[in-house]
């Protein structure tokens, strides 16, 4: 199976098609805009994006597990919250969204290593289900290994919870990829529901309960909780925001969370 061809997936005619279809319907964002818009589709067109790497970090054994993969502008006055934000605007971002998780999975594949891929909003999830599936199918014909890759649900809006929803992760997840929510706690959308009926692998606690974890021996209520939850149903926690090594052993020590995130200067700490 061939790989997606931005020149013409991306191509000026197709998108300026999607546009005018777009400024037709009224009410549509400026001319500024328009040439943001634009302007962020020629930067991925012509791979004019990189990937940022977090640590994630096992508490119990004192290593990195795998790492996070955080999608970044080589323009760094674009803001992907703002790219993103502009591209749903004019309708754009579901033509996008394949090339951008294609190119972060080559991305991945050349590391040999265990990964997770952090592309705002769900774009594993909310966007052209049916191009993603050839993206990820395109992935494991040309060796990349489903297993080494988990993929990220990143909301800033409540995400419902559908059939169609279910069975598509499923599918995903038997390909061999997995599922994480990001996020949990008071800075995200997902519910306790979410993590009863998605089939995800783990759960990322979000900076309050992070810090929650971090301030006593005792675990707060509402952080317990979901961490019973997550436990009853064999479901991963990855604590955010944990800054070094040694946080990341206490909380594991304390609270008997295994994994966590952290800044690579942050290992040695």
């Amino acid at each position: 199976m061939k790989a997606i061809d931005k020149t013409t997936y991306l191509a000026p005619k197709e998108l300026s098609r999607v546009i005018t279809i777009r400024e037709k319907k009224g009410n549509v964002p400026d001319d500024d805009s328009r040439a943001f818009a634009l302007r962020i589709v020629e930067a991925i067109k012509y791979d004019e994006i990189k990937f940022h790497s977090m640590p994630i970090v096992d508490g119990k054994k004192g290593c990195v597990q795998f790492h996070e993969l955080l999608l970044r502008f080589w323009d760094e006055s674009i803001s992907v919250q703002e790219a993103v934000n502009c591209l749903e605007s004019w309708s754009l971002l579901g033509k996008v969204t394949p090339c951008l998780v294609e190119t972060a999975l080559e991305h991945a594949k050349g590391l040999g290593s265990e990964i997770s891929l952090n592309i705002p909003p769900s774009a594993m999830t909310i966007w052209p289900r049916s191009q993603l599936m050839k993206v990820f199918r395109n992935f494991i014909d040309n060796g990349g290994d489903p297993k080494k890759v988990i993929l990220e649900i990143t909301e800033e809006s409540h995400l419902e919870i559908t059939d169609e929803l279910v069975n598509y992760m499923n599918v995903v997840r038997n390909m061999g990829f997995r599922w994480v929510l990001d996020d949990v706690g008071e800075e995200g959308c997902h519910t306790s529901e979410h993590i009863k009926q998605l089939p995800i692998w783990a759960i990322k606690f979000d900076r309050q309960h992070s810090e929650g974890l971090l301030n006593s021996q005792v675990m707060p209520a509402d952080t317990k909780e979901v961490v019973e939850l997550c436990r009853s149903l064999g479901i991963h926690i990855v604590a955010e925001h944990m800054e070094t090594m040694t946080n990341a052993k206490k909380i594991f020590a304390w609270h008997g969370i295994q994994f966590s995130q952290m800044p690579t200067e942050g290992l040695n700490k």
